[in-house]
């Protein structure tokens, strides 16, 4: 059994990088939202092949298999994504909402954001650097061309078209669970997988060092 979920831990977590590669590439909602159900998929089943795998092997691996699985429950991404893993595979059983959409690209100025309709002609004049004091003003109604604003230093950023994380229920169906932050920002997409990604990771090594190194399970691993 140990062998068995050692081969489909690391299989997963082959996909799950080609996924990373995927989910940056997509043109579109229904590419990017696919491929995202695809992603939380493999993240629960590379975690249960590594629960499962310490589970078989009793003392300290089981533990460590015990106290990944009180993560899920505790840590915010970890947390988030078994959730939105489980509210996207019962959403047609529950009504569930998406848990994913896309946004459509804005200008963020002075903490106010303005979108932008897809292939609108911007023109913008003075400093809209990111991050950088804007000075000036833009277009972006064809209606209503220009937009002015205090020019002593109100923010300016572009934030272009992205995929971003649903607020999704909980497994009782009644919590509701926000996206992931970290220093006030939502994590992104890409953000939540590198992290689940890093986590499973430590979690292996874990494993492996608190199992016996025999033939089989070291060639498998690599380790010496």
């Amino acid at each position: 059994m140990s062998d068995s979920a050692l081969t489909a831990y690391c299989n997963h977590r082959e996909r799950l990088q080609k996924l990373r590669d995927e989910l940056r590439g997509a043109e579109n909602y229904v590419e990017f939202s696919l491929r995202w159900a695809s992603t939380l998929e493999h993240i629960k089943l590379a975690t249960s092949a590594l629960v499962r795998l310490g589970m078989d092997a009793g003392g300290k691996a089981t533990a460590a298999a015990e106290r990944y699985k009180n993560l899920q429950r505790t840590d915010p991404v970890l947390t988030y994504l078994k959730s939105a893993r489980d509210a996207q595979a019962h959403e047609d059983e529950r009504g569930f909402a998406q848990v994913s959409k896309e946004n459509d690209p804005y200008f963020s100025i002075g903490g106010g954001a303005i979108r932008i309709s897809p292939g609108a002609n911007i023109q913008m004049t003075g400093n809209i650097i990111n991050g950088l004091p804007f000075i000036g003003e833009f277009s972006s109604d064809p209606k209503n061309p220009w937009v002015r604003w205090d020019p002593r230093g109100a923010h300016a950023a572009f934030e272009p078209r992205a995929f971003t994380l649903e607020t999704v229920l909980g497994r009782n169906g009644k919590k509701k669970i926000a996206p992931p932050e970290r220093n006030g920002a939502v994590l992104s997409p890409l953000d939540c997988l590198d992290y689940a990604t890093s986590s499973l990771g430590q979690f292996h090594v874990e494993l492996l060092n608190a199992i016996q190194p025999c033939g089989p399970l070291q060639q498998a691993t690599g380790h010496r």
